[in-house]
């Protein structure tokens, strides 16, 4: 009966450790979240190195660092962010493929630091709407120390409870508006992903929503003639820290808002909304985030690696 009762606790935990593996819940002291391949175009020599968040802050320093010998080289580049579907891919002389990272992404926030506007609070920046204002209830979003983060020192915290009485209930959201002319000229929605790193406490009962506004007339307002939503919803059933990259084209629309015009289109995005839900308005729901960016590809014909 003992020889049974192990095996069945070692069976266990076999089971458990593939699960967790098969989940890929990282945690900030081992994550590995990206891999570049560099290629000379002339010698077709080739490195390959791998980086994690906090190297994306000094990516030319760290691209200098692995790539000595091909200063003189023009370079295919291959970079992919692991356990995603995100590949950027770009053909470049050294000297600006020095700043690959920066001219295929745009940082909403490194979460570092968090200014609101509106209020009353004498906060001046205009990106970034206070979500305690637009909550039915008492809500905490604050830039959180004590918690490791995914990149830099700081993440930011959302944290409350739902008043609602909906199937699907709001606890608060963050709202960044983009200004006209500020993100870049791209209209094949399946060129943009929506990146970010988010830490769930194993709730089952919460999720996080990523929204994503889009008004050709450049104007927010909330009519289904004007606007248009496109969203997904992740299950905040797990701990640590996870990486997530959302395609624009693979998000669902608002039936709610649809019209026979909807179309995606990142030229003309007006914001992008992190929201907190869950379904349990007993209790706090929370979760942090990290390293808010949008990432683009602009694919090169002659990049080598398009034909691998």
């Amino acid at each position: 009966m003992k020889n049974t009762y192990w095996l069945l606790f070692a069976l266990f935990l076999l089971l458990n450790s593939k699960y967790a593996h098969s989940q890929k819940l990282y945690s900030n002291s081992d994550l590995t979240s990206w891999t570049i391949k560099c290629k000379s175009i002339k010698t077709g020599r080739g490195k390959i190195f791998t980086g994690t968040p906090n190297d994306l802050s000094s990516f030319k320093k760290y691209f200098k660092e692995h790539t000595q010998g091909m200063e003189n080289d023009v370079l295919a580049i291959e970079m992919k962010f692991n356990n995603t579907n995100v590949v950027l891919t770009d053909t470049l002389p050294y000297a600006k493929a020095v700043h690959f990272f920066k001219n295929h992404s745009f940082l909403l926030s490194d979460c570092e630091i968090f200014e609101y506007s509106g209020g009353g609070r004498g906060r001046s920046a205009t990106l970034w709407d206070d979500p305690s204002l637009n909550s039915t209830n008492a809500v905490v979003c604050e830039v959180d120390t004590r918690t490791p983060a995914a990149e830099g020192d700081g993440s930011l915290l959302m944290q409350g409870t739902s008043a609602e009485s909906k199937n699907k209930k709001y606890v608060c959201s963050l709202r960044r508006k983009i200004k006209s002319g500020e993100f870049y000229n791209i209209s094949d929605p399946s060129s943009i992903w929506f990146s970010l790193y988010l830490k769930g406490e194993l709730d089952s009962d919460a999720f996080f929503r990523l929204s994503v506004w889009q008004n050709d007339s450049g104007i927010i307002v909330r009519s289904p003639e004007n606007n248009q939503m496109y969203y997904t919803d992740i299950p905040l059933n797990f701990t640590d820290w996870k990486q997530f990259a959302i395609r624009y084209s693979d998000m669902h629309p608002n039936k709610a808002i649809r019209n026979d015009n909807q179309t995606q289109n990142p030229q003309y995005i007006s914001s992008i909304v992190y929201g907190l839900y869950t379904k349990d308005t007993t209790t706090k729901a929370q979760v942090n985030m990290d390293y808010l960016m949008i990432l683009y590809d602009k694919p090169k014909s002659n990049n080598p690696f398009l034909q691998e």
